[in-house]
């Protein structure tokens, strides 16, 4: 799997927005600084404080990022991403313990928004600005930019055509609660 530009431009800038570029940097304002930094050189910026830091850990729910990271990490030979597992739930708990406990070693999240939001709540989250934004739809992007949403998931409703008539088929989830009768 290739990872896209659109891609990477958003992982690139959530994953080292959060890397201080010096033991100093640490503060949330100089994380704030590098997280929202706009001038000519910002790819040249992060790059080099990735290269400093060579590593990135990653709290995801499951094994799909996976081609994402091996992309990434072929763009970004200098940058090991080190992936830790878990239910949301785990995550967030997990985050909120160690941010408490003042570990702060986790870069950043790959969950759905209903994940980060008990996380973004906590003020563990750090707003972020990317050029790479604007390839998306406003709707997209969480209202105070803690996050950029890549992708979606959709469901739907399927009827055996032989089992029931087309014009008996639930056409609403609230239809699927109502029994139908065979004929």
């Amino acid at each position: 799997m290739r990872i896209s530009r659109r891609e990477l431009g958003c992982i690139l800038p959530v994953a080292l927005a959060a890397w201080p570029l010096t033991a100093a940097a640490q503060s949330s304002n100089a994380v704030e600084g590098i997280a929202n930094y706009a001038g000519a050189d910002r790819q040249a910026m992060l790059e080099a404080s990735a290269r400093r830091e060579r590593g990135l850990l990653l709290y995801t729910t499951g094994t799909q990022i996976e081609p994402l990271i091996r992309g990434f990490e072929r763009k970004y030979p200098f940058v090991k991403v080190t992936v830790q597992r878990g239910t949301q739930a785990d995550i967030a708990r997990r985050a909120l313990t160690e941010y408490r406990l003042g570990y702060r070693k986790l870069d950043m999240f790959e969950l759905s928004s209903e994940g980060l939001i008990l996380i973004r709540d906590a003020n563990i989250l750090q707003p972020f600005r990317s050029p790479e934004a604007a390839a998306f739809d406003a709707a997209a992007i969480e209202p105070a930019r803690h996050w950029v949403v890549v992708r979606e998931s959709y469901t739907g409703i399927g009827s055996n055509t032989k089992a029931i008539p087309p014009a008996r088929m639930p056409k609403t989830y609230d239809d699927l609660l109502a029994p139908v009768k065979a004929d």
